[in-house]
């Protein structure tokens, strides 16, 4: 059992505070946002600090962090905020939802892995992975870090995704596929080749690029 800080205080953060609390063995004690942010001091009946001053009032030796973050500007802003974090000296946990069964795949660090995700035998996943419900990776797949796979993706086996994609709802790959980086997969699209190179917004069946995304407002 361990007492955990959550980053963030908007519907991101008030939902990892609802699974930490009802289906996990660590305690939330506190929200914290960056300082300039810092509008409400209670959120969920807790806390919320100000970055600056959370190792003062938290101290790293004692508190862990989850940082449940949406995919803005590609997860770079996830990935920025998850750099200070470390960068004050806490560790990260995940929350993996009790319903999910991840077999044994090699999870990376702040994972936020919701009920119904199913991550099949030899698969690796990079650090800062969202995988929201009824989703699925398939075995031997490597993940890159900072993804977010929405609800009810279907990712078949020995895939590649490289780093900053974003997987939309419903979207499918064909077995073997190669995803470079900074890649979009729109909603209910079907990925059947490699999607390269990297930056594009790919759509449709079968899934075509249409735009770079840049393009994307996230």
């Amino acid at each position: 059992m361990s007492e955990i800080i959550i980053f963030g205080n908007r519907e991101m953060a008030e939902l990892a505070h609802y699974y930490f609390k009802k289906d996990s063995t660590h305690i939330p004690v506190a929200f914290c946002v960056d300082g300039c942010y810092l509008k409400e001091k209670e959120f969920c009946g807790l806390p919320v600090i100000a970055f600056e001053e959370v190792d003062k009032l938290f101290p790293p030796e004692k508190y862990l962090f989850s940082a449940p973050i949406y995919a803005s500007n590609m997860n770079k802003i996830k990935e920025d905020i998850c750099n200070k974090i470390e960068k004050k000296g806490y560790e990260f946990v995940s929350y993996i939802s009790s319903k999910a069964y991840t077999w044994n795949a090699k999870i990376g660090k702040n994972a936020f892995i919701l009920e119904g995700c199913n991550i099949q035998p030899f698969v690796e996943t990079g650090k800062n992975l969202v995988m929201w419900s009824f989703s699925h990776i398939g075995h031997h797949s490597k993940i890159g870090n900072n993804l977010f796979i929405s609800g009810n993706v279907a990712i078949a086996g020995l895939s590649v995704i490289d780093d900053y994609c974003f997987m939309g709802t419903n979207s499918t790959t064909r077995d073997k596929v190669h995803i470079a980086s900074n890649t979009f997969v729109g909603q209910d699209a079907s990925v059947i080749c490699d999607l390269e190179p990297s930056g594009g917004v790919w759509i449709g069946i079968p899934a075509k690029r249409v735009k770079d995304v840049s393009q994307v407002r996230l």
